[in-house]
């Protein structure tokens, strides 16, 4: 089967303007559109063995030698998974790449196959990562590049050159260590009912505007509602937007 590269949703292409551009109805919904076609496919980061999406079954360490396990207290076919690895596996489904590991992996990969080390508009789902690389020697022209786990590293259709207030990063000033309290505090205080879909955009900084680099966060679901805060790149808290209705 042929891969199928993918294209970013419009408004992660323009993280510098996507806090300003959601003052309007319009650029919501384009927000929304883009963020509710994904379905969010686990990303297995578990350890030993477990079942597939869905089917409700795991088992626990131990579960094959029969031996009682002090989390679940369980004999010889009997054995039940922990309510830590239940929860790990679930953060595992629900974040994917979405996670400093997730997101280094992709990084690490992109880097590896390209040989560029400049990135801008660098977009996580749980299911892949995508991004500008900016080709080696200049400070304007890129290529676009998508990771999925199993699959790795593939070159986009779209290259381009960035416009005057647009500035490539290295991405070793962000710290990817801090996501997982970022994605915490967007599940507590956002107000996203039930959210189907979070990634994480980076924003670069913008001269024109006086907006600073930083990372945004996004819940969405399946009735386009829409909420997102802003970091800057060490993981410090700027702004919170929750869905308002």
């Amino acid at each position: 089967m042929p891969l199928v590269t993918f294209v970013p949703p419009p408004p992660a292409r323009r993280p510098g303007r996507v806090r300003r551009a959601l003052i309007a109805s319009g650029a919501v919904g384009a927000v929304v559109v883009g963020g509710v076609l994904y379905t969010v496919l686990p990303d297995d980061h578990g350890k030993g063995n477990s079942a597939s999406p869905g089917s409700g079954a795991s088992t626990s360490p131990g579960a094959s030698t029969g031996k009682r396990t002090p989390s679940t207290g369980s004999d010889k076919g009997g054995s039940t998974a922990s309510p830590k690895a239940t929860a790990s596996e679930a953060a595992a489904t629900t974040y994917g790449l979405l996670s400093p590991d997730g997101i280094r992996t992709a990084i690490k990969a992109i880097q590896k196959d390209t040989g560029r080390t400049m990135f801008t508009d660098l977009t996580v789902y749980p299911e892949f990562v995508s991004v500008r690389a900016m080709v080696s020697g200049s400070r304007n022209r890129y290529d676009t590049y998508t990771y999925r786990t199993g699959s790795g590293v593939t070159k986009g259709i779209i290259s381009g050159s960035l416009s005057g207030d647009e500035k490539a990063t290295d991405l070793k000033e962000y710290d990817w260590d801090t996501v997982p309290a970022l994605l915490a505090k967007a599940e507590k205080d956002l107000k996203v009912s039930k959210p189907t879909n979070r990634y994480l955009v980076l924003r670069e900084a913008d001269s024109t505007f006086g907006t600073p680099a930083g990372m945004m966060i996004y819940l969405t679901n399946e009735y386009q509602e829409v909420g997102y805060l802003i970091a800057d790149p060490k993981g410090k808290l700027v702004e919170e937007r929750p869905f308002d209705d």
